[in-house]
């Protein structure tokens, strides 16, 4: 049975902080609303600002997305196992690796730009464009190409990569540049625990990784991904074996964790930056080290002992939440 709505008159006196509004339009007309406590009989006043929820799913607040499937990555993305590049002035020049591949091609480096194709191939959370060496192919079907890059291209056919499913379904299958870069991704195969990258100026991340793009607080949201109470929500989400050990978890999956409201950090942009970059090259570092856990040791029986980059991080997320360290208990017995 449903609960009898009741009228403004019936809670007026048990509004707790009412300044001395006398009726429902002036409390409407100053911009607030009338909240009832969970578990009383007590009434508040709040503003819409202030009832903003600390836990939200990350689709609320970004878009999630595979990272590109270019269907023929040995093409794509240079140097390959095919051809090692080299700079020359504005082109990069194919050196080819082996013989019977085409030489003389060079490919201007607008056309070339700045990814990563495994997460093997970082060492740190934060990614810095100039320590990048691997370049993706991104050609727009209106683009019109040199000589030198239409033989590159007629190899590329030589080998089939056109007749490939993902190559083919395109319209013009060397033609994969109508997406942008993205600031923010998740590795897609789990081994030990889930990283999310950032790189500032934004980058190519293969379909190895799930990208998040969002234009709002996004180093804020980037301190609470890679926090341990992330870690915690991510290790509840059902991931399927992959094989040899590692899980995959899938695009609709991540959009689904629940994160925090980034609203709420209110703290320096420099400052959350450099929060990041003193955990950044901790992340291959394995997570019991960063929470001071010995894993052949029962856990609980062990006070959390997480270094200072993890713990400088994972404060600022405990604080809002109100969470205490035992936070680091449950995701080591998780894993």
């Amino acid at each position: 049975m449903a609960m009898k709505k009741l009228k403004f008159f019936q809670i007026k006196h048990k509004i707790v902080n009412n300044p001395g509004f006398r009726t429902l339009k002036e409390i409407k007309e100053a911009g607030y609303r009338i909240v009832k406590e969970r578990d009383g009989d007590r009434y508040f006043l709040a503003r819409k600002e202030d009832l903003k929820p600390l836990l939200v799913r990350l689709k609320d607040v970004a878009e999630v997305k595979r990272g590109i499937t270019t269907g023929a990555n040995e093409f794509f993305y240079l140097p390959s196992k095919h051809f090692d590049i080299k700079k020359d002035g504005k082109y990069y020049e194919l050196i080819p690796k082996h013989e019977g591949l085409p030489r003389g091609i060079r490919i201007e480096e607008k056309y070339l730009s700045l990814s990563v194709l495994s997460p093997k191939e970082l060492n740190s959370i934060y990614i810095k464009p100039n320590k990048r060496k691997r370049y993706l192919l991104l050609l727009s079907k209106k683009d019109k190409l040199s000589e030198e890059l239409k033989t590159y291209l007629k190899w590329g056919e030589k080998q089939r990569f056109n007749k490939r499913p993902t190559c083919k379904s395109r319209e013009k299958w060397w033609a994969i540049s109508e997406r942008p870069s993205a600031q923010l991704a998740c590795n897609y195969q789990v081994n030990d625990y889930m990283r999310f990258y950032y790189c500032p100026t934004g980058i190519w991340f293969s379909d190895n990784f799930q990208e998040i793009h969002t234009s709002k607080n996004l180093i804020a949201l980037c301190i609470y991904l890679n926090s341990i109470v992330c870690q915690f929500f991510v290790n509840m989400v059902g991931r399927s074996n992959f094989g040899g050990g590692l899980l995959k978890i899938q695009t609709y999956e991540v959009s689904d964790l629940l994160t925090l409201n980034t609203s709420v950090i209110n703290l320096n942009k420099k400052y959350l930056e450099d929060i990041l970059l003193s955990l950044s090259d901790k992340c291959n570092v394995s997570l019991y080290e960063q929470c001071g856990i010995n894993p052949t040791r029962p856990i609980r029986e062990q006070p959390p002992n997480p270094l200072p980059d993890r713990k400088a991080l994972d404060d600022i997320v405990f604080d809002i939440l109100g969470l205490t360290e035992e936070v680091y208990w449950a995701v080591c017995e998780f894993g």
